[in-house]
């Protein structure tokens, strides 16, 4: 069986027990509610300070992969985060200035200890781990620190590529209004265990026409678009949902915004170049310019 009609078959049993949940509402839209239609940095006063907006730490960049992070970052800036610090496993080859970075590997390891004074005294509000991660880089001791981090601040975390290798079943104590999964097809499939049994997170299973299932419902988050099928959206797509985290937003509305701004802008965009050849930093750059804040 190929991946493609093994990942539809898994998707139709998951969505089929979802449907036959009482606690579980179906949308068939394709768009959001029509409460997502405002901007929601809008709450915040025109004297905010960048803490307001949200202090944003995004973890990963294996050897060769480190771009993943950066274009993380930046679309989390251009999402409306105020500060976005990286922590890259492999140096950063000419850094742009617009981020902090900070150290919480050891040996190539993610330091428990580390990670939690970062995350404290630098007042994160949103954490990304995974961009550009090749292997499983949490363990238990890790994940108690995240779920107490959550409880202690209301934190927003991201779980995304290599960290999404079997954490399934390892996985607990985390807010799953607070926890996000974004899974492509291949990571869908290396959960550890099937996701209608249960994770204590929102699952947000990236593709051309990306699902998101949140702890009360499940629906579509945005229309099909190839323009969106370039390496590097994943990473963008991670950043942006962690931005609207920071300031509050669940994980499903999040996620929901995040599809819809790289969306439109990527359509918008289409105006004033070949849709084929829109990369991801052209999308990242044209955000705010060819499409409102979501």
């Amino acid at each position: 069986m190929k991946e493609s009609e093994h990942l539809e078959k898994t998707l139709s049993i998951l969505l089929q027990k979802l449907s036959k949940d009482v606690s579980y509402q179906r949308s068939h839209s394709a768009e959001p509610p029509p409460a997502f239609e405002s901007n929601p940095w809008d709450r915040l006063g025109e004297d905010c300070h960048k803490y307001d907006r949200g202090h944003l730490l995004i973890i990963g960049g294996s050897a060769g992969k480190t771009g993943a992070i950066q274009l993380a970052g930046k679309a989390a800036y251009r999402a409306g985060a105020g500060w976005v610090s990286l922590a890259p496993l492999a140096k950063l080859h000419s850094p742009d200035p617009i981020f902090t970075t900070e150290q919480v590997w050891e040996d190539s390891m993610l330091s428990a200890v580390k990670l939690r004074e970062v995350l404290l005294e630098r007042k994160v509000k949103a954490l990304v781990i995974g961009p550009g991660l090749v292997n499983q880089v949490l363990n238990q001791n890790i994940l108690k620190i995240l779920s107490q981090w959550q409880r202690q601040t209301n934190g927003f975390l991201v779980l995304d590529a290599g960290t999404l290798h079997g954490i399934a079943p390892i996985l607990s104590g985390t807010l799953p209004d607070r926890t996000l999964l974004t899974p492509h097809p291949g990571e869908w499939q290396k959960l550890g265990k099937p996701p209608s049994e249960g994770i204590p997170a929102t699952l947000a299973y990236k593709s051309s026409q990306p699902i998101v299932f949140g702890k009360h419902l499940w629906m579509i988050a945005s229309k099909p678009n190839r323009v969106l099928a370039r390496a590097g959206v994943g990473d963008a797509l991670a950043g942006a949902a962690a931005a609207y985290g920071g300031l509050g937003l669940d994980a499903d509305e999040a996620f929901i915004r995040a599809c819809r701004l790289l969306r439109t802008t990527a359509e918008n965009l289409t105006n004033t170049r070949c849709r084929d050849s829109i990369t991801t930093s052209d999308i990242i750059e044209a955000i705010g310019l060819c499409s409102p804040m979501m």
